[in-house]
């Protein structure tokens, strides 16, 4: 990718956004179990509903790639065939 931004002169941004995975909601919803320490007395064989992701949450990775794609796309980007978490946008 570097390469060809060198070669055709463009510009390059990057951004790190992994703090999002914290703070984002659920589609879907997910059950997890009680985690150890915090098991509810009369309640051992409940599970948890989660309201938002956990870091790490491999559904939320499908989510965010949803959400960011279109994001970018309405944004007159285009994501490449190669790579496709690179999107550029033609002059």
């Amino acid at each position: 990718m570097f390469v060809v931004a060198t070669i055709e002169d463009f510009q390059v941004h990057q951004m790190d956004v992994t703090i999002i995975f914290l703070n984002e909601h659920l589609l879907e919803k997910i059950y997890m179990q009680q985690p150890k320490g915090f098991v509810v007395k009369g309640k051992e064989n409940m599970v948890c509903k989660l309201q938002n992701s956990l870091y790490g949450l491999e559904e939320y990775f499908y989510e965010w790639n949803h959400k960011i794609n279109a994001y970018f796309l309405s944004q007159t980007f285009e994501r490449s065939f190669v790579d496709h978490n690179v999107y550029f946008r033609r002059a």
